[in-house]
Parts: C-alpha cells; structure tokens; sequence
C-alpha cells in the first residue's frame, strides 16, 4: 500500500493497529492524490464509494483521541477529493457502483442507502469542525434518500412505513443490516441536519414505522440467528408422472403480494445471474426453475402461474428447494425437495397456480453468515450489526421493542460454541470490533434514551 502524504510532504498519521486488519480486508490504498482506492485481485486501483467515509470518520476519531492536526486535514481532504467523483448528472450528491466496476455482483448500475449514509455521517462530523462548510452537501445527500427505486433512487413507499434499500433490485431485498445503518447515521446526525436546515423526521418516522411492522421477518431463531434480507433465491420445479409426456416449460410468473410479478426469463442472456428467476434446465419430464422469492408478504404466500404445454393427459407434481443452513455459504444449498403441489394436465396448453407455501425455517431469505475472513479467522460481521444497529436505535428513539430484540438477538450467540456447524476452530463466535466486550457495548445503549423522535 501508498501511504499517502499531506500538502505539506508529511506522512498522515497511521491508524490505531487494531484498525489495521480491517483496512487490509478492504485492500486498502491511494491514488497519486491520496484518494482511497481498493486495490482489486488484477491489479488495478478501484475507487470504492464507502471507503471515504469511512477513513473520514476513523481518522476524526483519532483526531479526537490525539488532538493531532493532521489527522483532520487528512480527513477533509478525503472528503474533498471523494466529492469530486460524485456522480455528475444528479443534482442529489450520489455514488453510483457500476456493474462493471468488480465491486458487486449486482447486474445493474445502482446507488446504495448504506453508502449515502456513512457520507451524511461522515460530513456531519466533518460539519462540526467547519461549521457551514458542508451544509449544502448535506441536504443533498439527504436527498438522496428521497429518490424512489422507480426513478433508480432507494426509496421504497409501503402502506406501512418506508424503507430505505442497501441494494435496489426488482424485487426489492429488505436487506436489513443497509437499512439499520443508515437510519442509525441520520438519527446520530440529526442536530447537525437541524442545524443545517434539514427537515428529516418525517423520513425518519416512516422507517422506523416500516422496522416495527417488518422486524420480527428477519428471525432466524432454528440457527440462532437473523437474516440478512427478506428476499432471496431457491428452486422451483415441476414434474410429469409418464414417460412421453413431452412437457415444454412456457411462461413461469412468481407473484409477491404487495410487489411487481416477475416472469421468469426463458433464455437467460449472459452469466446466470441466481438474483432473477429464469429457467434453470428442462428434460422430457422436468422444468427447473431458479426463482427470487420475498418472505416480505408474509402471511400471505408466494405463488406461482404458468403455462405448460403437454402431449398427453398426465399429472405434474410442483417441488421446492430444500437445504439446511451452513456458515460458509450466503444463500440456500439445495439438498432436497419438498412437494408443494399437484396438477391434472391435459394434452395441449394448460394454465396452473398454487401457493409457495412458507415453513418454520424459510431459508431462502438466509441467515447471516461467517464468511467474512480478518487476520485468519472467519467473523459473522451483520449479526452483529443487526444487535448493535438496534441498540443505537433504542437510544436514540427509546422503542421499547429495539432494546428487547437487540437483547433477544444477542443471546442467540450464547448458542454459538455448541452449535457442531460453528465448531470450526477457524469460525470467531466473536465481533471483530469488540470482541467480548460487545455485551458491555450494547448494554450501554440501552441503559438510557435520547429519545429524538
């Protein structure tokens, strides 16, 4: 890595040594300006859009242990070249991930809430040490926030509340740990943003409104833990009983209450993407298909409609994915089938629907996991993140119900050592940040509330 240098030839100041394991997982360096980059497998330097945020508000925070100088000159400067790679055609201050970047394996162009939101924090920290430097950087990145997924925003309106997407997709993923976070900065912003003139309550009340309808969703309590999203990926497939059949897979709809049906791609252009729901094979007898489901609209069921064109009268048996939940993978294995429904074809065009029914696991929308690797052992980062997200929310909102399942969700690690599929020695049942002080750390939170909204 480069280490970068200040105007005046002198080297910044290195972070604390147990940062530095964490900046080593994010490949970590500097273009010629000092700019944080990633430093990608090929090579090549990539301008990661949260890495500035993120050193500003590391080295604010050794600034405000050391009192050095020259650690706050860094982190402005950061800042100044970050904004200079803001996206240029928005009036709103976005960063856009471009799906040719090596930096997701989303296969759009998007912005994310999660990113825009260590911006707000970072410029309101910033804001604090140059007051009226960055007002007007502030409310547009705020803004941000109020551009909705169907204009290419993060925006999601629901008849109960708002929801503010890590990764906009269609559809949507609820992923949960994006959507704590950012509500986590812009409440621990708020009387900067009061100062600066940005009306952001009303927001913040239909998200938080959005969390206490959808929250109980993202249990995981078969594992021990909690999910990652609300929607993911599995498999559908439907089967003829006689030979000769001749089945010829047409038209597959997944339909999610409250959300667009998604017609599943016949001929997937490109890598197959397991994020849309295309046909995966098909043989005399069987179309397989991968398909997104959302356990968002639950109670209610996903479902299914299709087209299926036989040769002769038969009966078609409808089966879904099963698998059980292993640390080191971030989506469903498929290890079996259940059967979920049956059919009478006749010879010709015949039109079907039935329910996708849920279970007392789900595990398409799938559990975090440990797969994030720092200094040789492998961490579960979002579990985590979801317990110490909910416990900031408590102190600052005083919701009753954040502190109890943020105490919930942190008892679940107790399970953790007896558990045989986290027996791995090369698996920390512990957070990276805080080891065993996590419970010390979350206990704080929620000794009192601030109670800003």
């Amino acid at each position: 890595m480069t280490a970068p240098l200040l105007e005046d030839g002198l080297p910044v100041p290195p972070l604390p040594a147990r940062r530095v394991p964490i900046w080593e997982f994010y490949h970590l360096d500097f273009d010629t300006d000092g700019c944080p980059m990633k430093r990608m497998p090929d090579g090549r330097l990539q301008f990661h859009p949260i890495l500035p945020p993120y050193l500003v508000v590391d080295y604010l925070d050794l600034f405000a242990e050391t009192g050095d100088p020259r650690c706050l000159t860094f982190a402005l400067h950061v800042m100044t070249l970050a904004l200079r790679r803001a996206d240029p055609d928005r009036q709103e201050i976005t960063f856009t991930y471009r799906q040719d970047s090596g930096l997701s394996s989303i296969p759009k162009d998007f912005y994310s809430a999660l990113t825009q939101s260590w911006y707000l924090r970072a410029l309101a920290k910033l804001e604090e040490h140059c007051p009226g430097r960055y007002v007007d950087a502030l409310r547009r990145v705020f803004d941000s926030f109020l551009i909705p997924v169907s204009e290419g925003g993060v925006l999601l309106e629901r008849p109960y509340g708002w929801i503010v997407e890590e990764y906009p997709a269609d559809p949507p993923l609820y992923t949960l740990n994006g959507w704590l976070t950012a509500l986590r900065h812009i409440l621990s912003a708020l009387p900067v943003l009061k100062r600066c003139g940005v009306e952001c309550e009303a927001f913040l009340e239909k998200n938080l409104q959005a969390v206490d309808h959808l929250l109980p969703l993202y249990e995981a309590e078969f594992c021990s833990n909690t999910r990652y999203q609300l929607t993911g990926f599995t498999r559908l497939k439907f089967v003829t009983d006689r030979s000769g059949s001749m089945l010829e897979s047409g038209a597959l709809d997944i339909h999610i209450e409250g959300e667009k049906t998604v017609h599943a791609d016949l001929a997937p252009q490109g890598p197959r993407n397991r994020w849309r729901s295309y046909l995966e094979r098909s043989t005399e007898r069987l179309a397989q298909f991968n398909v997104v489901l959302s356990l968002v609209s639950h109670p209610a069921p996903n479902r299914y409609a299709g087209l299926f064109r036989v040769a002769r009268d038969c009966e078609m048996s409808v089966f879904l994915a099963e698998g059980d939940y292993r640390p080191d993978l971030s989506g469903l294995p498929t290890t079996g089938w259940r059967e979920i429904g049956r059919h009478r074809l006749s010879a010709g065009a015949n039109r079907i629907d039935g329910e996708i029914p849920f279970d007392d696991r789900n595990l398409f929308a799938y559990p975090t996991n440990f797969k994030k690797k720092i200094g040789g052992l492998h961490y579960n980062a979002y579990h985590f993140i979801h317990v110490i997200d909910l416990a900031v929310l408590y102190y600052m909102t005083g919701r009753e119900n954040y502190a109890e399942t943020a105490r919930k969700w942190m008892r679940y690690m107790e399970a953790w050592p007896t558990m045989p599929e986290l027996s791995d020695p090369g698996i920390s049942h512990l957070s990276y940040n805080y080891g065993t002080e996590f419970e010390a750390v979350i206990e704080q939170y929620l000794a009192s509330s601030l109670e800003r909204l």
